[in-house]
């Protein structure tokens, strides 16, 4: 073995002791994700009390897992042509700015099945457009020694917030409905969007000029 190699370091937790800004972004990362699982039991919710077909029931999950299948690949490409910063911090703002609509929506009594699927269908987008570039700015902010745990306490992340989603939504919609779950979902947006405010990227140095989308 290489003296230079970099050997990774033994405990998981590594990252979040040892870099500020890679726990405050999984912090973040983690509501957000609560929020966005909260939604889908909310949204799974309320088309059932909007509709009897059980064809626009099954375009719910459509409308939120088909957008991924489309976009992983050009969102990917996306992502290393603009700055990951403002690229993250766009798509969040205009998630929570959906979030926040469909919440008016519901609460106000205006919201119908479709305008439910599409603006679940947005929300989706959405998250399509920003999962490469959140795996691609993990090497950004973590050391090299820090990847393999960094990665693993991202895919811890993604788990717990599974669970604690659909518990946290199931007790709301019992309390107060599926429009609470939908504006508290936008909610959980304004955590991460500070954090990418407040967070100071340096920009990896690149000598090649920008690829093109399509070639990309």
């Amino acid at each position: 073995m290489s003296e230079t190699a970099v050997k990774p370091s033994m405990s998981p937790w590594t990252p979040l002791r040892n870099n500020r800004v890679f726990l405050f972004l999984w912090i973040a990362t983690l509501v957000s994700n609560i929020g966005t699982w909260m939604h889908d039991v909310g949204a799974g919710w309320l088309v059932t009390s909007l509709t009897d077909s059980e064809f626009v029931v099954a375009l719910m999950q459509t409308a939120s897992s088909l957008p991924a299948f489309f976009l992983l690949l050009p969102s990917g490409a996306l992502a290393d042509i603009f700055d990951r910063r403002l690229y993250l911090l766009t798509a969040n703002i205009g998630q929570a700015t959906v979030a926040a609509t469909l919440g008016f929506l519901t609460l106000s009594g205006l919201i119908e099945v479709w305008s439910l699927l599409l603006l679940t269908l947005m929300l989706g987008i959405g998250t399509a457009m920003v999962m490469p570039a959140w795996q691609s700015i993990i090497p950004e902010v973590v050391k090299r020694e820090d990847l393999s745990g960094a990665i693993a306490l991202n895919t811890m992340g993604m788990n717990i917030a599974r669970v604690l989603g659909a518990l946290i939504a199931g007790i709301i919609i019992a309390a107060a409905g599926p429009g609470a779950v939908f504006v508290t979902n936008a909610v959980t947006f304004t955590l991460i969007i500070i954090v990418l405010l407040r967070w100071k990227r340096q920009a990896p140095e690149v000598t090649l000029p920008p690829e093109p989308l399509i070639p990309a």
